[in-house]
């Protein structure tokens, strides 16, 4: 259970790491990127998402489709649209 919690925490350190800048240029305080469900719940009012979708960002084998999806939204609402 410990090894679940501390990846858990080392996941939710490097997402505010590398994703703090954006929610700045999104218009939101950078300390809202280090908060675990608030960080997701920001992303997806980023992207115009549904909020139940934080729900499937935690489910085991649904959360890595999730993640694919959500970042590949994440590039195109800051304008990066080509391959």
């Amino acid at each position: 259970m410990s090894n679940i919690i501390i990846l858990f925490i080392v996941m939710q350190v490097l997402h505010a790491v590398c994703t703090w800048k954006l929610y700045r240029l999104a218009g939101y305080k950078a300390w809202a990127a280090a908060v675990p469900f608030y960080s997701a719940w920001i992303m997806l009012k980023i992207i115009d998402r549904p909020w139940w979708w934080i729900i499937l960002m935690y489910l085991p084998v649904a959360g890595c489709v999730m993640a694919f999806v959500i970042w590949t939204d994440m590039t195109r609402a800051f304008g990066y649209r080509s391959t």
